[in-house]
């Protein structure tokens, strides 16, 4: 599982990046001006940075919407846009989004939900844990993936931890950019070579409604300004709605 400890350093890095930059040129720039960080927090941010987030080919960095809207954006495009994609195709994250935030979060949208209808109780965390990890994990491991996890969905806007001694977590809805959204549901219909999807599912059922946990107004919200943007296009099947992927606008 991915994580990334030096945020800070990464969003810097990738707005000094630039199309055209040799990958050469481009390490060599990070280590001179990360100078923050120790050598070895250098080089993981831009193992990840590199793998996760840049476009390659021969050794060029190559333009593309995503890292163009990261230039143009606000803090919380950028955020969106950096953690949606480092952790849209990450299985622990999107296991953790299915089995511990939705279905909290839809308990809390009922009427007359409970009060702590929000809260992830050390017990569903251990649940959750032991579902998912090998059954010889050791304690050590689990903590620390429980950790991992829990500020991987921080950082997506999902989750709250509180800043006692209880680290309570909390579920929330997230209200991305719309661009952020919009960037990554054209990405997950173009690299499942889905030439279309209907607009319900992308509303309530893709990785970027579940990873950010957007309400159905919201989504439908960022469907319209990605496709006003055109990042996807809209057309009609039997009366349904459905949304087409523009890959020349990845």
């Amino acid at each position: 599982m991915r994580t990334l400890d030096q945020e800070d350093d990464a969003l810097s890095l990738l707005l000094d990046t630039r199309p055209g930059q040799s990958l050469t040129q481009w390490e060599h720039h990070a280590h001179e001006n990360l100078l923050q960080s120790s050598r070895a927090c250098r080089t993981s941010t831009l193992r990840i940075v590199r793998e996760c987030l840049l476009d390659l080919r021969d050794g060029l960095i190559q333009p593309s919407t995503w890292l163009r809207l990261f230039h143009e954006g606000n803090p919380l495009r950028r955020r969106n846009l950096l953690y949606g994609r480092l952790h849209a195709h990450q299985p622990w994250i999107l296991r953790a989004v299915d089995q511990l935030v939705l279905p909290r979060l839809r308990s809390v949208d009922e009427p007359l939900a409970p009060h702590d209808a929000d809260l992830v109780t050390p017990d569903a965390w251990d649940a959750f844990l032991a579902t998912n990890l090998l059954p010889k994990t050791g304690i050590p491991s689990t903590k620390k993936t429980r950790s991992i996890v829990r500020q991987n969905l921080a950082n997506l806007g999902i989750l709250t931890i509180s800043n006692d001694m209880s680290r309570q977590t909390r579920v929330r809805h997230s209200e991305p950019d719309p661009m952020a959204f919009g960037w990554l549901l054209a990405f997950e219909l173009t690299s499942s070579a889905r030439s279309e999807a209907p607009e319900s599912w992308a509303i309530a059922e893709s990785i970027p409604a579940r990873i950010f946990a957007t309400r159905p107004a919201y989504a439908t919200y960022c469907v319209e300004a990605a496709v006003g943007a055109g990042l996807l296009t809209r057309g009609f099947l039997a009366g349904s709605s459905r949304l087409h992927p523009v890959p020349e606008a990845l």
